[in-house]
């Protein structure tokens, strides 16, 4: 499991929101799009628009609930685990060595960016609960509180309130 590493200062992290666009594009990092390529508009309705490539986008926000925090990551070339130390401790034993082995090469991740909310495309119609993602970050969120019990402990401070 790769370990990740936030930024020392919260004033300098970029603020960004993700775009899933219905199609494969053969490139993961953040572009410098022209307004003629890409540029989103809110509809009358409120509605999120956009054209790519001759077609028509509608997008919908997927908020990030109070909480939670997305953040955009990026490995981190220059560092890794086993470049800290490759000296093996004299004071453990064989097994625990062993187990340090299994961190050799482990990959380190660096916080670029943050955001509080996605937004999800569809081609001409908006996404809705059901699409797979909107559905998925659902279901994560349900799941990350039911690991750590935030859900209910909460229900259980509502009780004894009552």
């Amino acid at each position: 499991m790769p370990s990740v590493r936030p930024q020392k200062s919260a004033n300098n992290i970029e603020k960004l929101t993700p775009n899933l666009l219905p199609c494969h594009i053969h490139l993961d990092g953040q572009v410098t799009a022209s307004h003629r390529y890409w540029d989103p508009k809110t509809t009358a309705d409120g509605a999120l628009e956009s054209y790519f490539r001759g077609r028509k986008l509608k997008g919908t926000q997927v908020k990030i609930p109070d909480g939670y925090q997305g953040v955009a990551i990026k490995e981190d070339e220059d560092l890794k685990i086993s470049d800290r130390s490759n000296q093996r401790n004299p004071y453990h034993s064989e097994e625990e060595e062993e187990g340090r082995d299994d961190l050799d090469g482990m990959k380190t991740l660096n916080q670029v960016a943050k955001f509080d909310e996605i937004v999800v495309w569809g081609h001409e119609v908006a996404v809705d609960g059901e699409d797979g993602f909107v559905k998925g970050v659902a279901e994560w969120i349900n799941f990350a509180e039911a690991i750590h019990g935030t859900a209910q402990s909460t229900s259980n401070e509502n009780r004894k309130e009552a």
